[in-house]
């Protein structure tokens, strides 16, 4: 398993591959993909991001995938507001579904028309570079709805990363689940995802996604939540949050 998986994701161009904790249960791996965007080029990569995504839909369409539900990528854009950042979460289902993924994606790229190809790389000299890794899910830290239609329903994201010391992930993610439980209880029902990054640089290593309708909903819950405090702080060895905004024209669904 781990050989496969670094050989896929070394060929992928995959930056910065350490493993953490290891993979028990890979019912629920997401990829994500961070892309870093020139100054003074957000519309046009926009633009061509679109339309190479709607391009790739349309060529699973074709196939089958979305109709049968195999090879099913659900692909989740958002626009990072505090830095020239495009963020992509893609969940996978399982590790296997990963070959899958990077194949058809693969075989996209390659199989366009040369009018196509010359607007993909538009696209691509419109990044200074982007990083991928993969990730675990972690269902129990995780709070509300988990479906496409969250994702629709709470557009405005706020994001923390927490780099911890090696052997702690229980402990860590005691206390998310402990935080997320009071905040619950007060009648405030978060939409929160959590994953563990299994496959990316300087693990061990979390994100928390949290989602709210509206900017004023998320900055009141994001002032009712404070993930390190206590013993905690001693064993996260770095963190960084920022903000995020939805973007339906940067996704795929079916």
């Amino acid at each position: 398993m781990r050989f496969f998986l670094t050989s896929i994701l070394a060929a992928s161009g995959l930056i910065g591959i350490v493993h953490s904790a290891p993979i028990e249960d890979d019912s629920s791996v997401w990829l994500i993909q961070e892309e870093f965007i020139k100054f003074g080029k957000k519309d046009v990569y926009e633009s061509q991001q679109q339309s190479w995504l709607q391009g790739f839909k349309k060529t699973l369409a074709t196939g089958g995938f979305w109709r049968s539900k195999t090879g099913f990528w659900p692909i989740y854009g958002m626009q990072a507001l505090d830095e020239p950042q495009y963020i992509y979460l893609i969940p996978l289902k399982n590790t296997a579904a990963l070959d899958g993924f990077l194949g058809k994606r693969s075989e996209y790229n390659e199989g366009m028309s040369q009018e196509a190809k010359n607007q993909r790389q538009i696209l691509l000299s419109c990044m200074n570079f982007s990083i991928s890794s993969l990730h675990q899910y972690v269902k129990s830290c995780s709070s509300g709805p988990d479906d496409a239609a969250s994702w629709q329903k709470n557009p405005f994201v706020h994001y923390w990363v927490f780099g911890i010391t090696p052997g702690n992930d229980q402990n860590f993610e005691a206390q998310i689940q402990k935080v997320v439980a009071d905040v619950n209880a007060k009648g405030s029902v978060l939409a929160l995802r959590v994953w563990r990054v299994l496959l990316g640089s300087d693990t061990p290593k979390y994100v928390i996604v949290l989602q709210a309708p509206s900017q004023d909903a998320l900055d009141l819950q994001v002032k009712s939540i404070l993930f390190v405090e206590g013993p905690i702080k001693d064993i996260v060895r770095n963190q960084r949050e920022g903000s995020a905004l939805m973007k339906d024209t940067l996704s795929m669904t079916p």
